[in-house]
């Protein structure tokens, strides 16, 4: 896509810096993987799981929302950045705008 994330200082977010970012789509993907497990027949993994199930998928509806509203940061912020991004410190930026510094 030609895009490159870095921080402030315009070098590659630390791993601090990326699991602050992606946080919401990790947690809200390890949701959606536990309410999978439940509609499958996976041996003793779903019946473990099934008590989780239910908070599991209001979790997972909240956490989406969460997603579009961090999304919606990027259309109504004055430098484009998504809530994930501010929290982290990191700026999306074109990879072809960075060739150009070096």
């Amino acid at each position: 896509m030609g895009a490159r994330i870095i921080n402030g200082d315009g070098r590659y977010p630390a791993l601090k810096q990326a699991l602050i970012r992606d946080c919401f789509l990790i947690i809200n993907g390890f949701l959606a993987v536990i309410v999978s497990l439940n509609t499958e027949e996976l041996s003793a993994v779903s019946s473990s799981l099934a008590n989780w199930s239910p908070l599991a998928m209001s979790l997972n509806v909240f956490f989406g929302w969460v997603v579009v509203a961090d999304c919606l940061f990027v259309v109504f912020t004055q430098r484009n950045r998504a809530l994930h991004d501010m929290m982290a410190g990191t700026y999306v930026v074109k990879k072809i705008a960075l060739d150009h510094l070096v």
